[in-house]
């Protein structure tokens, strides 16, 4: 849960959200992974670890999922 607040302008904000296949009415879902780029988010300044802003998605997702593909 976040607000539209929480949107800070130098910041890169990834949201994952899980599917809920096991729902009715959900059995079509997908997992999610919104990003947020602010205008002033600057990415030579961010975290040295991390190389650019799609590694670091993709460093979130498989913290969250567990694995690098979630689908799979």
């Amino acid at each position: 849960m976040f607000d539209f607040e929480d949107l800070q302008e130098d910041a890169l904000l990834v949201l994952c959200v899980r599917a809920l296949t096991n729902e009715p009415g959900h059995e079509h879902d997908q997992h999610r992974c919104f990003i947020w780029k602010g205008r002033d988010f600057n990415e030579s300044e961010a975290n040295q670890e991390v190389t650019n802003v799609q590694e670091f998605t993709s460093k979130v997702m498989e913290q969250y999922w567990g694995c690098k593909n979630p689908e799979g």
